[in-house]
């Protein structure tokens, strides 16, 4: 099921408005994160042609945590807007919650754009270890070589925690790992 990137806010103020009004929630401690329309609402707010509003809803998204991830998920897999699909992998890389690995994998190796691509990737690296078995299997797969090289790229940033794996990962008999 497609969603649509359906005029929410008609106008810039709107959308404006309406993220002032989610971080003056986050500040005060009083955000519904289990309000379903609010942020389904923040989502459809990404579709913002300005970089800004996108970032402060990210970032937004980033200390609801968890709540969010089921609406960024649907909006990363789903959402007609590449804007949308894209500030989602951003918002989930924040987030960084390790039962978003498939969908992030699956966002990172089909979608058909670049940088919806590579914000997956970037997820992926901030998940660190628990998704470098993911990412090994793009390397090792049958897949085009940018996938390989952002799945290569996420392993090298998942920090010092997958020094191990990658340790275990070289007795691979997959050349390509």
């Amino acid at each position: 099921m497609m969603l649509n990137s359906s005029e929410k806010f008609p106008t810039p103020d709107a959308t404006e408005h309406f993220v002032e009004q989610i971080n003056e929630q986050l500040s005060q401690g009083i955000f519904d994160a289990e309000n379903s329309q609010l942020l389904e609402g923040m989502v459809e707010a990404l579709a913002d042609k300005r970089g800004l509003v996108r970032l402060s809803l990210v970032e937004a998204f980033g200390k609801i945590g968890q709540p969010a991830v089921p609406f960024l998920v649907e909006a990363l897999t789903h959402h007609s807007n590449p804007v949308v699909r894209r500030s989602s992998a951003k918002a989930l890389a924040k987030i960084r919650q390790p039962d978003t690995i498939s969908h992030l994998i699956g966002a990172m190796v089909k979608d058909e754009d670049t940088v919806v691509r590579s914000s997956a990737a970037g997820a992926l690296a901030g998940i660190g270890s628990a998704a470098l078995p993911a990412l090994l299997e793009v390397i090792a797969g049958e897949y085009p070589e940018p996938v390989k090289g952002q799945a290569t790229w996420a392993i090298a940033r998942a920090g010092v925690e997958a020094v191990e794996p990658l340790h275990l990962a070289l007795k691979s008999d997959k050349t390509d790992i």
